[in-house]
């Protein structure tokens, strides 16, 4: 155990060189010590406190190194600072001299000693200062008990460095000793003492003292938190608003405890000199201080959380208390705390479930340093969909696989539903949350084929080609297909006519009628086609194409090979293709630094170029009734170009209340509505949807999830009805599937 009586004679002896004092303010009288008493009593402490500050306070005796064994109540100070103290009987276990080296010879060696230490204290016990007893010749007054009388002489060195050289005879009971300290050799005398005393106390330094009521452990997890009544102690008669902090995610609240005012007040304006910090005579005297709790200066809970982020603890977990400059000025000190994390980590990724097929869902999960029993369940799922929890035993720091079959019924909602999964480390009860996506679809359509190029007819179906067939396949999956002729080229390109035929890009140039599927070859015109890609058919049948020039290409019904004719578009050298619609057909051209559109009457082949304020560029361009829809030439928003006006009309997309900025449009119905592709960031998850909108209205009239489409060629298709087919290859057996979405 360690010792420390050198700070009590030390401070002694400074106070009574000093004149055992305060220091006076400017303006001030300087105050006037009481004149010493006689020799003092061994077992009575009397005397008055030089200008004592305080009107109420207490007087506590402690034992340095038997602090268990003094059971005192601490004794009322008069207002005037008068004590009159009757020091009681103890039964010493330790002693001051155990474990020192003693001289040979050393007298008293079998007795037991200890040393009182005076401490004030506050109404509710809070700290506030130290008496001392000095004696004359600059000396320190110490009251030594011993177990019984005899000589007490001799060198003794103790811990810390700290050497004494006893000769006093000692009775047994209460002895007072004088303290003499010799700087050059550090070594404190200790003599029997006569001389007259002087009480002087001495203020301890403003701090405060956090104690739990319940000195139990604390154990958190990531995301709990627990509340401690602790008391706080305002020790010093320190006051005031106070800021608590904590560190290593463990945060505490409240943040800030505004100490009352009343605590330690002063009775007299001086204040007191030095206000040096209390001596810390060892860990002992700690506890003494601490240990009776009879009152407090404030009684308060404070609730401790483990945020997400918290690393792990096992420890002494610290509150700091500190002043508003950051100064810190007490803390509080939970012992053995702990702060438990889990080792173990989740890879969940997105999945997309459609009704009617079960789905194998891949997740893993990393264990870390973690040996024992993992349970994975999902919470959050939707209505219909059920995922039994499954359990492994984990033996090596690899991944750990957990597969879920996703059994989607035809009465699981269709949409994106964001689910969490747990894994539970089942040997403590720590668990690890991970949110994933589970898109579910409607039930998907099996293609024949995979095909490069898809197209819709008025009806809703979609059309591509397999092979020699032209399929023909309705939203249910049923389908039909007609054979393509074989002196059409093998070209895969589909392309819906306004003319309401389909047309496959072949050489020469297929039609299909959508209701009967029969075929019908359209000879290229005499001078042919260096190339057919890109070919639109307006609503009279005829193709457009830009070759050099924007060409119009007249077929001749029944014709043979070489039948039709082209005619060119004069000025559209630089011109492209953008659609057609109408009696007119679409593009657009460079002018200098900017761009201009073009418009072309059918018939005539009459062109003219005009710039649109604040269009900047053309994505893509959609002919719809008499107007062209321009994807993207206005940021944010949807635009349209009424030749009648030569005014482009901009439109909000707003879906939930909320501007939408960032959208894909994937194709526009006759009646103007705009299927779009959105996403939005939710949390760690990105959720996509279709968006059947109607800039017209600002209104949304139906909505899809979305999700990542794979494989070459074109993926979507609107029709004109409005229906949207979208097509995407299930990797894992290299099945192309389409689903197919209503208005």
């Amino acid at each position: 155990m360690k010792r420390h009586l050198f700070p009590i004679v030390l401070t002694g002896a400074l106070l009574s060189a000093c004149g055992g004092g305060p220091t006076p303010l400017p303006g001030e009288k300087p105050p006037v010590d009481p004149p010493p008493v006689g020799a003092p009593l061994a077992d009575r402490l009397t005397g008055k406190l030089a200008a004592w500050p305080y009107t109420s306070a207490s007087l506590n005796v402690g034992l340095i190194f038997n602090p268990d064994a003094l059971k005192f109540a601490p004794l009322p100070l008069s207002d005037g600072g008068v004590v009159d103290l009757k020091l009681p009987q103890i039964k010493l276990v330790k002693s001051l001299l155990d474990g020192c080296a003693l001289s040979p010879g050393f007298e008293g060696a079998q007795g037991r000693y200890d040393v009182a230490v005076f401490e004030v204290v506050s109404s509710q016990v809070d700290y506030l200062g130290q008496v001392f007893e000095n004696g004359l010749d600059n000396t320190a007054q110490l009251r030594l008990y011993a177990s019984a009388a005899g000589q007490l002489k001799g060198r003794a060195e103790c811990a810390d460095g700290e050497t004494f050289i006893f000769d006093a005879p000692v009775q047994a009971g209460w002895n007072v000793l004088s303290g003499q300290f010799d700087a050059a050799q550090n070594i404190l005398r200790l003599v029997k003492s006569t001389s007259p005393s002087t009480l002087v106390f001495r203020k301890g330094k403003e701090e405060v003292a956090i104690y739990p009521v319940n000195p139990e452990p604390i154990t958190l997890r990531r995301g709990e938190s627990v509340k401690v009544p602790v008391r706080i102690f305002q020790n010093g008669g320190i006051s005031g608003e106070v800021t608590l902090r904590t560190y290593n995610g463990v945060t505490v609240s409240p943040g800030t405890v505004r100490l009352p005012d009343n605590v330690g007040k002063l009775s007299v304006g001086t204040g007191i000199s030095g206000a040096a910090a209390r001596p810390r005579l060892n860990a002992a005297l700690d506890a003494t201080r601490s240990a009776p709790l009879r009152g407090q200066a404030l009684d308060t809970v404070l609730t401790l959380k483990a945020e997400d982020y918290a690393p792990g603890l096992g420890g002494d977990l610290v509150v700091q208390v500190l002043r508003e400059n950051g100064v810190q000025i007490g803390q509080l000190v939970l012992k053995d705390a702990r702060v438990l994390v889990p080792q173990i980590s989740i890879d969940a990724p997105a999945v997309v479930a459609p009704r009617g097929v079960k789905t194998p869902w891949g997740l893993s999960v990393y264990p870390g340093d973690y040996r024992g029993q993992m349970r994975v369940s999902v919470e959050g799922l939707p209505a219909g969909l059920t995922l039994i929890a499954q359990t492994q035993q984990v033996s090596s720091p690899g991944g750990i696989p957990f597969q879920f079959p996703l059994d989607v019924a035809a009465g699981v909602p269709v949409g994106n539903w964001p689910v969490t999964v747990v894994a539970e480390q089942v040997a403590d009860g720590i668990t690890v949350k991970r949110r994933a996506l589970i898109t579910v679809m409607p039930v998907p359509v099996k293609l024949r084929t995979q095909p490069y190029s898809i197209a819709t007819d008025d009806a809703g179906r979609l059309w591509y080609r397999d092979g020699q067939s032209m399929v023909r396949q309705a939203a249910d999956g049923s389908a039909q297909a007609f054979s393509i002729p074989t002196s059409a080229a093998s070209d895969t390109s589909v392309r819906t006519g306004r003319d309401g035929g389909i047309w496959l890009l072949s050489r020469p140039q297929v039609r299909f009628d959508p209701s009967t599927g029969s075929a019908e070859l359209k000879n290229n015109p005499t001078d042919g086609l260096s190339s057919s890609y890109g070919v639109l058919f307006d609503s009279q049948g005829r193709g457009w194409d830009q070759y050099n020039l924007i060409r119009r290409l007249d077929y001749v019904p029944g014709g043979g090979p070489d039948s039709g004719t082209i005619s060119t578009v004069a000025g559209s050298e630089n011109d492209f293709l953008m659609d057609v619609g109408g009696e007119r057909v679409w593009g657009y051209t460079y002018a200098g630094s900017g761009m201009q559109l073009v418009i072309i009457d059918a018939q005539t082949l009459k062109r003219r170029a005009l710039s649109v304020p604040g269009v900047n560029s053309y994505l893509h361009g959609f002919a719809r009734g008499d107007k062209l829809w321009l994807e993207g030439s206005t940021p944010g928003q949807l635009a349209a170009f009424d030749p009648a006006t030569d005014q482009v009309s901009r439109y909000d997309v707003v879906v939930d209340g909320q501007p939408v900025r960032d959208f894909k449009v994937l194709g526009v119905d006759r009646l103007g509505r705009h299927w779009l592709e959105t996403g939005q960031i939710d949390g760690d998850l990105y959720q996509k949807e279709w968006v059947l909108y109607d800039p017209l209205t600002l209104q949304v009239v139906t909505r899809a999830p979305a999700i990542f489409l794979s494989g070459t060629g074109e993926s979507a298709a609107v029709a004109a009805g409005g229906t949207l087919w979208v097509r995407t290859l299930d990797a894992s057996g290299l099945v192309s599937y389409a689903y197919a979405f209503k208005p």
